[in-house]
């Protein structure tokens, strides 16, 4: 008797051993599944969030603003204390207007990370294009190249047939999005900081020097889209082709 209860004793023992041996393990593997599954989520967002820039892109004449502006109100929701910004009083209900200000605080925050740890690439016509197919315009008191987007059937026939390719690409838009996204989940922030420091692209590279510049491990989400201009595509100034 006394030797089964040794027996089963030391088996305890080696159980709660092997267990506290594990755990550092376990809890390291789901922050990592928690981190992930958020990276996730933010490049599908990412993903979303340029196709809505782009669309804002090629209806307001490939307008910068435009674009940054509807990509950040579309991150807006990649953070979850986005909400922390909506004042909670248990003896009213919340209105709609509360959730509007806490989003456009989060779209500020968005807007303002993208200037310092994003980066936005709008490629449309060249300024060959612009000279070949555009026609100047005064925008705003200065004189500018338009590429115009109306009577395209009409424009086409007049066009010959060996310029219609590249014509065809002058009235494209392309927008390539890196987004730095801070790693925040304990443990798995410092072991993909690590693991980024092996990844070579252009993207992480460029992410790392704003974990330089910020003291913040960063993981690089990009997404590059295109499509067709729904409206005249507004160039550079006259002088700035010459």
């Amino acid at each position: 008797m006394l030797i089964n209860s040794m027996q089963l004793g030391r088996q305890t023992g080696m159980v709660m051993v092997e267990s506290l041996l594990a755990l550092p393990l376990i809890v390291l593997f789901a922050c990592l599944w928690v981190q992930i599954v958020w990276l996730f989520w933010a490049g599908q967002t990412l993903a979303v969030g340029s196709s809505y820039a782009l669309r804002a892109g090629i209806l307001h004449q490939g307008e910068r603003q435009a674009i940054e502006r509807t990509l950040a109100a579309a991150m807006a929701t990649i953070d979850p204390t986005a909400l922390a910004n909506v004042e909670f009083d248990e003896n009213k209900s919340l209105k709609p207007a509360d959730f509007q200000k806490a989003h456009l605080v989060a779209a500020a925050q968005q807007q303002l990370h993208a200037k310092v740890a994003g980066r936005i690439e709008i490629r449309h016509a060249t300024p060959a294009q612009f000279k070949q197919f555009g026609e100047q315009r005064q925008i705003h008191g200065e004189w500018r190249w338009v590429i115009p987007n109306d009577h395209l059937n009409a424009r086409a026939q007049i066009i010959e047939q060996a310029e219609q390719q590249d014509w065809l690409a002058a009235q494209q838009l392309e927008i390539e999005v890196w987004w730095c996204f801070p790693l925040q989940v304990p443990l798995a922030a410092q072991v993909l900081a690590v693991w980024s420091e092996w990844q070579f692209s252009a993207a992480q590279q460029f992410c790392r020097t704003r974990t330089a510049i910020t003291d913040t491990p960063y993981w690089v989400l990009t997404h590059r889209i295109r499509g067709p201009m729904l409206s005249d595509l507004v160039g550079p100034p006259v002088g700035d082709l010459f």
